[in-house]
């Protein structure tokens, strides 16, 4: 927008405009956190997932294990396949060695789940805020700079056009799986068919 604004939308709903340029071409939505205790949190967290071209997922760096983020990591990969990037936010706050074992164990879980290709980066906003030469240390320039690459330049609309089709390939393989199920559905009828006319 020309200017700031904050306007209300509805009860969960803030809508805010910066004079950023980037914001010409796209929109962030902050969700709610998965593990947040306002009601319905998970529906309207939910609700704009799967109208999502990139999402930011963000967990706790010294405990990155809570399950609820975990069941939405997997709904995201099996409902929608939408380009994922991961950020383990309040470095700060572990240290190295916790830092390696959780990006460790992280990076497995990924693997397990077919999110191996999504990119993790290593955050701290405190050291962010904190202005040079800590901001250095923050690991937020990475995040800029893979933002930066992949929403800018025309490449907004290969990212949109790369979640339209991970969308429509998990459709595709709904149709298929439902195609299936009533396949062995009929042939069960065939043979009792069958059976009767014996």
């Amino acid at each position: 927008g020309p200017e700031r604004t904050e306007t209300r939308l509805s009860e969960h709903l803030i809508q805010k405009t910066l004079p950023v340029d980037i914001l010409k071409t796209i929109s962030i939505v902050d969700t709610p956190g998965t593990n947040t205790v306002i009601e319905n949190h998970q529906e309207i967290t939910e609700h704009y997932l799967p109208n999502s071209d990139l999402i930011i997922f963000v967990f706790y760096a010294p405990n990155p294990y809570t399950q609820t983020a975990w069941s939405l990591l997997q709904l995201i990969q099996k409902e929608w396949r939408k380009q994922l990037i991961l950020i383990l936010q309040q470095a700060d706050r572990a240290s190295a060695e916790e830092l390696e074992i959780n990006l460790g164990e992280l990076r497995e879980r990924l693997s397990q789940q077919q999110l191996g290709a999504a990119p993790i980066f290593v955050t701290s906003a405190k050291r962010e805020l904190e202005g040079p030469p800590a901001a250095a240390e923050s690991g937020f320039a990475p995040v800029r700079e893979f933002i930066r690459e992949t929403i800018t330049g025309g490449n907004q609309y290969r990212l949109k056009l790369l979640s339209i089709h991970g969308t429509a390939r998990r459709q595709l393989e709904k149709v298929a799986e439902s195609l299936a199920a009533q396949r062995a559905e009929l042939v069960r009828d065939q043979a009792t068919v069958q059976k009767v006319r014996d």
